[in-house]
């Protein structure tokens, strides 16, 4: 495995749970990707092996016979572009304390022999906010008429457009489990010193906010009426309070970066 340019705390994590011993015939590496959202939506989607097609952009279906376990196998039917169209890939380690995912290809249409990867999910703070660094490495056969590199090259690749599509959904739903929260707006509005809601959260659910000095307001009721948690949709209105701003309604959409 090539660790070259890796050191500290990467490192560290690296020799801990990036283990490989590729023989003569084979190729190894790794790649990590820092991703500006918290461990728990990240690893979310990283530890649902039975649904891959959640974030990887190559994979368009993907059926797991039976109940979620070590061992369980899942059939994988790849988009075309790639030189492959399935894939039959074993569940070998799925760690929720750890953050780890291990799993190895067992057959399929491609060219991918003896494929085995572990990704691993770590906490860090990114420019003062939660963050999360994400280790992948693989070892796989090299093909008849290929070498290491070029081996390495093409599986980087798509390591990495699966890494980059991690990030985005991630990152969505990081921003939607704080736009969502009706009944916690100060978790990202500023000016929210505090706020109440009685009873369960619902559509119709009304919120008593209580709004910081320096604004032309000192409080506001405030009415959901749509939380779509599919579209990441949600629409509010205010009905009262000590301000100037009558009839407001207000829509936030979080949307998919393409």
């Amino acid at each position: 495995m090539n660790e070259k340019g890796y050191g500290g705390v990467e490192a560290e994590y690296i020799r801990r749970y990036h283990k490989h011993e590729p023989a003569d015939h084979q190729c190894s590496s790794l790649l990590i990707k820092h991703i500006r959202a918290p461990i728990h939506p990240v690893w979310s989607l990283v530890r649902r092996f039975d649904q891959p097609q959640k974030y990887k952009p190559f994979v368009s279906r993907c059926v797991v016979q039976g109940n979620l376990e070590i061992g369980s196998l899942r059939e994988v039917d790849v988009k075309s572009g790639l030189p492959a169209t399935t894939s039959t890939e074993r569940l070998e380690l799925l760690d929720d304390n750890e953050h780890i995912l291990r799993f190895r290809i067992v057959g399929g249409d491609h060219r991918l022999k003896n494929y085995s990867s572990i990704i691993s999910l770590h906490p860090e703070i990114i420019d003062g906010r939660p963050g999360t660094m994400v280790i992948e490495s693989f070892v796989v056969d090299v093909p008849e008429g290929n070498t290491k590199d070029e081996t390495c090259y093409f599986v980087e690749a798509l390591i990495k457009c699966n890494l980059k599509s991690l990030a985005d959904v991630s990152e969505q739903l990081a921003v939607w489990s704080l736009v969502r929260r009706f009944d916690q707006p100060q978790k990202y509005k500023p000016f929210v010193s505090r706020c109440v809601v009685q009873g369960n959260l619902e559509i119709g659910s009304l919120r008593e906010v209580d709004v910081k000095s320096g604004l032309p307001a000192t409080t506001s009721t405030e009415r959901l009426e749509l939380l779509d948690d599919n579209e990441h949709i949600l629409r509010f209105r205010i009905v009262g309070g000590d301000h100037r701003l009558k009839n407001y309604s207000s829509i936030i959409s979080s949307i998919l970066r393409s």
